[in-house]
């Protein structure tokens, strides 16, 4: 399992920069809750978007990846 989420971390540090179009799967306190058309629902991490709740469930929105964990990413919106 250590070994796995050593790979995985890795594989999302290589995402931070890059910009995807992400699909909003809920808004909740916290903010944007989504993911990109790479990461299966109930099976990959998701994207978050901190204190951003200007969105609806099943919007489209571009985003920039800031930062990354062993599962999730956590991003800002961008103009498209």
């Amino acid at each position: 399992m250590a070994v796995q989420a050593d790979i995985s971390a890795d594989k999302l540090q290589a995402r931070i920069g890059q910009e995807y179009l992400i699909l909003v799967d809920e808004v909740n306190d916290l903010g944007i809750v989504g993911r990109s058309y790479m990461d299966a629902p109930e099976v990959d991490g998701k994207v978050y978007l901190s204190d951003d709740y200007d969105a609806e469930p099943g919007d489209q929105i571009w985003v920039q990846i800031i930062h990354a964990d062993e599962h999730d990413v956590w991003g800002v919106r961008v103009e498209d």
